[in-house]
């Protein structure tokens, strides 16, 4: 009987210790979360010139220029021109070159995505992909993935950019 009791011990101490190990590790998952730390609102300018007409795009021809507003981490004006692939319609692979100003300097980036239709209204998409820089100086950090949604019939877009807390 006491052997069956110190075994029965034993299996409960493991038991114990693995349901604390799985919780441990779901809570610092959960911190690993991405986090929103900046987003962006833009606008399409009809018959506006390229920004950045001297740089070839990675891929793509091009679509539009416009302008936004970003906040966040990533604050500041930005200026953009769309890239976009559209072989295919129920998706486009896009290259946005931009650049956002803010304290009198310039912040040059990259956003290379996929647009998937978001509804049954051809107007209506979603994006998501990642933003890259030069360097950190902008965003803390050399890339972070973003999700967004654009109306084009409205030509607006909205951008949210996240982290995960070890990125930054």
């Amino acid at each position: 009987m006491w052997a069956v009791l110190v075994t029965l011990s034993r299996v409960q101490r493991v038991v114990r210790s693995l349901v604390i190990t799985g919780s441990v590790m779901i809570a610092a998952r959960a911190l690993a979360t991405p986090q929103q730390v900046a987003e962006s609102s833009l606008h399409g300018l009809p018959s506006h010139p390229k920004w950045i007409p001297e740089e070839e795009p990675l891929f793509g021809s091009y679509l539009a220029s416009g302008d936004g507003e970003a906040s966040g981490a990533f604050s500041g004006h930005i200026f953009w021109d769309l890239y976009e692939d559209q072989l295919r319609n129920d998706r486009h692979s896009a290259f946005f070159r931009r650049f956002i100003e803010r304290d009198g300097s310039r912040y040059p980036f990259q956003i290379i995505g996929i647009y998937t239709q978001a509804s049954a209204d051809p107007q209506r998409w979603r994006i998501s992909g990642v933003i890259t820089f030069a360097d950190k100086t902008a965003l803390g950090t050399a890339h972070e993935p973003f999700t967004g949604t654009r109306d084009s019939g409205t030509r607006t877009s909205h951008f949210t950019i996240w982290a995960d807390r070890d990125s930054r």
